[in-house]
C-alpha cells in the first residue's frame, strides 16, 4: 500500500481519516509493506512539520506492518516533527509551500526505491 497523510493545523490527521484509523485499529497487517507520503509546511509548522507521516507510521507499525520508504531530512528547515526518526523521514515529506520546486526530483526519487523495497 501507498498511503497520503497530509498533516493538519498542529499536527494532527484530517478529519477524513477518522472513519479509517478505528478500521486500521482492528487490521493485522504482518508482513504488509506500506509506503507513505505526506504534505507539511515546514516555515508555518514547524514545530510538527508532516507529523501525519509519524502518526500513520506508528499506528501501522503497531498493526505489524513494515514501513518502507524513509527519505532523507536533509535540506528541510524544521523544529520537530513526529515523522522523524535520527536523520530520516518515515515516509516521503513534501511542502509544496516552501519548496515546491524540490517535490518533482523527491518523488521521482522515492518512487524509485519504494519499487525496489516492494521489489517490483
Amino acid at each position: 500500500m501507498i498511503l497520503g497523510v497530509p498533516t493538519w493545523f498542529d499536527g494532527e490527521l484530517p478529519n477524513y481519516w477518522d472513519e479509517f484509523v478505528p478500521e486500521i485499529e482492528d487490521m493485522d497487517l504482518k508482513g504488509k509493506k506500506i509506503a507513505i507520503f505526506g504534505n507539511g509546511n515546514q516555515k508555518e509548522y514547524s514545530e510538527n512539520f508532516v507529523d501525519g507521516i509519524g502518526i500513520m507510521a506508528n499506528l501501522l507499525q503497531q498493526r505489524g506492518a513494515t514501513i518502507i520508504g524513509h527519505t532523507s531530512a536533509e535540506g528541510y528547515t524544521f523544529e520537530k516533527s513526529r515523522a522523524l526518526i535520527g536523520d530520516k523521514f518515515m515516509g516521503l515529506a513534501l511542502d509544496f509551500e516552501n519548496q515546491a520546486g524540490k517535490n518533482k526530483d523527491r518523488i521521482k526519487n522515492w518512487a524509485e526505491n519504494i519499487k525496489k523495497e516492494f521489489n517490483l
